[in-house]
């Protein structure tokens, strides 16, 4: 049991003291809980699930025992592959009425998106060494996302982002305040 305790505990270079990882482990089983009943689960939500749950274990592995970089790689682009296959892919996604023919062929789809998605989780976690830069970044990232939803009028994908953005904030807070 110590080394559970020894993972919640672990500190980076930059940290002076230990920061947990209790805070964000507590707050994975409520997501699910009294929220779950105002969401109807679909596809989409269902990839976003269960890609996001599979990264958040790749990144937790990654931190406790430490996993190598083609095994994260392959993980990453099976997390991204169900995302598509559930339906979350740049076809699906317009922005002021901007199309491109070449998003509508699967397989160009299908490489775009897997190819984002892997971009974007290799950028946080190469952001990740630096205290609050990956939170602060991801918290931003999830508010433009839900500004973007709103206006797409996907309230259902806004609400996850709001969910997100929020227990992503008392990490950045704990990070501002220790400065």
């Amino acid at each position: 049991m110590e080394w559970i305790w020894l993972i919640i505990t672990k500190s980076t270079p930059n940290d002076e003291e230990p920061i947990t990882f209790f805070l964000v482990i507590a707050l994975i089983p409520f997501i699910g809980t009294e929220i779950s009943e105002l969401i109807v689960i679909n596809k989409r939500v269902l990839g976003l699930v269960i890609g996001a749950t599979l990264c958040f274990f790749i990144g937790f592995l990654d931190d406790c025992i430490g996993v190598h970089a083609i095994i994260k790689l392959g993980l990453q682009i099976l997390a991204a592959s169900i995302a598509f296959y559930c339906g979350l892919s740049f076809s699906k996604f317009t922005l002021f009425e901007l199309s491109f023919p070449l998003l509508s062929l699967p397989f160009i789809n299908y490489i775009l998106t897997v190819f984002w998605f892997t971009l974007f989780l290799n950028a946080i976690n190469l952001i990740d060494g630096l205290d609050g830069l990956a939170g602060g970044i991801c918290l931003f990232t999830c508010l433009v996302m839900v500004m973007l939803l709103v206006l797409q009028n996907d309230l259902q994908l806004a609400i996850y982002f709001t969910i997100l953005s929020g227990s992503i904030a008392p990490c950045v807070r704990v990070v501002v305040a220790s400065t």
